[in-house]
C-alpha cells in the first residue's frame, strides 16, 4: 500500500501559472529563451473549466501576495509576448497533442481570442447580490451580478421591491448581501 498525493483543480492551475510566471525554457543549439508550449495548452484548458486558481498557493510559490487583478495582467503579457514571439516553439510543442494539422493551425490561430474570450470565467470573482427586505426581512435577489473588484469600488445605491410584501427598498452598498 502507499499514499497517492493528489491536488484540486484550482492547486493544479496555481502550479501551472507559477510555471508560466517563472520558467526559463531555452531551445536549441544557441539556447535561445522560448516557452513551454504545453503550459499555455494547460492554462487555456483550465480557462475554459472555469477554475478559479488556489491564490493562497500561487502566493506561496511565487513568494508573494497577488491579487487576481494582478495575477491577470501579467498572464496577459505572458500570452500576448508568446504569441508575438514563440509561437512557432507553441505550435511545434503541443503538435503531438493535436495530430491533425488543420485542427492544429485553427488552435495556434485563434489562441489568443479564445483565452481573451474565456479568461473571465477564471481571472475574476463574481458575486451576486441580495437584500434583506427592511419591512417582512425576507432575503432575495437584487438582480444584479458583478466582479467582485467592481463592487469594492462601487458607491452601489438603489431601490429594489420586494417580491413579497412589495416593499420598496432603498439600499446603499453596505446593505447588499455579497453571494
Amino acid at each position: 500500500n502507499y499514499a497517492a498525493r493528489h491536488y484540486d483543480l484550482p492547486s493544479l492551475m496555481a502550479g501551472k501559472l507559477h510555471a508560466i510566471l517563472t520558467r526559463r525554457h531555452q531551445k536549441g543549439h544557441e539556447n535561445r529563451n522560448t516557452i513551454k508550449g504545453r503550459d499555455y495548452f494547460d492554462l487555456l484548458w483550465f480557462i475554459k473549466e472555469g477554475v478559479h486558481p488556489n491564490m493562497e498557493r500561487l502566493s506561496d510559490m511565487l513568494s508573494q501576495k497577488m491579487t487576481l487583478r494582478e495575477l491577470e495582467v501579467l498572464v496577459d503579457e505572458k500570452v500576448d509576448q508568446f504569441m508575438k514571439k514563440h509561437r512557432g516553439d507553441f505550435e511545434s510543442d503541443i503538435s503531438p497533442l493535436i495530430k491533425d494539422p488543420n485542427i492544429l493551425e485553427s488552435y495556434v490561430g485563434h489562441y489568443q481570442a479564445e483565452y481573451l474570450r474565456f479568461k473571465g470565467q477564471s481571472f475574476s470573482q463574481t458575486i451576486k447580490l441580495s437584500v434583506v427586505c427592511q419591512q417582512c426581512q425576507q432575503k432575495f435577489s437584487a438582480g444584479i451580478t458583478m466582479d467582485q473588484d467592481s463592487f469594492a469600488g462601487s458607491e452601489l445605491r438603489n431601490s429594489h421591491v420586494c417580491p413579497f410584501c412589495r416593499h420598496e427598498n432603498h439600499v446603499e452598498k453596505q446593505n447588499y448581501l455579497a453571494n
